[in-house]
């Protein structure tokens, strides 16, 4: 059910109508929802990134910054990985609000924070691109370090 919230962007409140509880079991509620079901899925998805993370050759971090619904900026940051058989596969592993102004040290701070949440060999990064519209990159960056 967690998954359905999540998957359609549908907001948590539509857990009380009456036609989606009698589709579900009556004990799912609101409360269930936020404090016991969202955080154990949160924990299986972590825990589904470091693997995939871990068993990557190549890792390549792409950002994407953008302001919310608030006005509030946003970074987010997804991974394109490439494993031992040439095999690639991307997926998002974090979103972290920015702290103004935009800029580059802004940008690293909220890149290191959403990657040491995770627990991989950070020496498989290899780049860092920036997000652009109809999957076009506009920079690379070679990395030493992070």
């Amino acid at each position: 059910m967690a998954k359905f919230f999540v998957t359609a962007n549908v907001s948590i409140i539509s857990c009380q109508n009456k036609y989606l509880r009698a589709l579900c079991d009556e004990t799912l509620g609101k409360y269930a929802l936020v404090n016991d079901i969202l955080p154990k899925l949160k924990t299986q998805i972590k825990t589904k990134q470091e693997k995939k993370l871990n068993s990557a050759v190549f890792i390549n971090l792409v950002t994407d910054i953008w302001s919310n619904i608030s006005s509030i900026p946003m970074l987010g940051l997804a991974v394109s990985v490439v494993y031992s058989d040439f095999s690639k596969e991307s997926f998002a592993i974090g979103l972290e609000e920015m702290k103004l102004p935009q800029n580059a040290e802004n940008c690293k701070l909220a890149i290191e924070t959403i990657i040491n949440s995770l627990e991989f060999n950070k020496a498989k990064i290899q780049a860092v691109t920036q997000f652009r519209n109809k999957f076009k990159f506009n920079f690379y960056l070679r990395l030493s370090y992070i």
